[in-house]
């Protein structure tokens, strides 16, 4: 039963993260915490970058005061292992809440994408950290 769940959840991750070499957890992000979007903005005239604002609840790895910028963008079709981290992209929804784990810095720039254990959470779902995975 064990080994069923393991490979369901191998499928899962390999479907969310076509070409991902690595799944950014805690030991290799520079920054984790928990909180909710207050803001989304599109920041280059192609749609390819988006600036998300976050109110900042708990954090779990880092320093980061209460309101924190992430850039990421929503290109969920391809994913480039040489290309900047915020290109593969994470849909972030305004007034959800979110575990996110910062996987880069692009130009003094906190980056995440689908490459991490990002995810949606409920109002008061407790977190549950989850470390680096090796997608083969």
């Amino acid at each position: 039963m064990l080994l069923i769940a393991i490979v369901a959840l191998t499928q899962i991750v390999r479907s969310q993260t076509d070409s991902c070499k690595l799944i950014y957890g805690r030991q290799s992000s520079l920054l984790v915490f928990s909180g909710t979007v207050k803001k989304i903005r599109c920041v280059n005239n192609m749609g390819l970058r988006y600036e998300v604002v976050f109110k900042v609840d708990s954090v779990y790895k880092g320093q980061l005061s209460k309101v924190i910028i992430v850039y990421t963008s929503t290109n969920k079709e391809i994913c480039y292992t040489d290309q900047p981290c915020y290109l593969c992209g994470f849909n972030f929804k305004k007034g959800e809440r979110y575990i996110v784990y910062v996987c880069g810095e692009e130009h003094a720039l906190y980056t995440t994408n689908r490459c991490t254990h990002t995810q949606k959470l409920a109002y008061k779902e407790n977190v549950i950290l989850r470390d680096d995975l090796s997608v083969p």
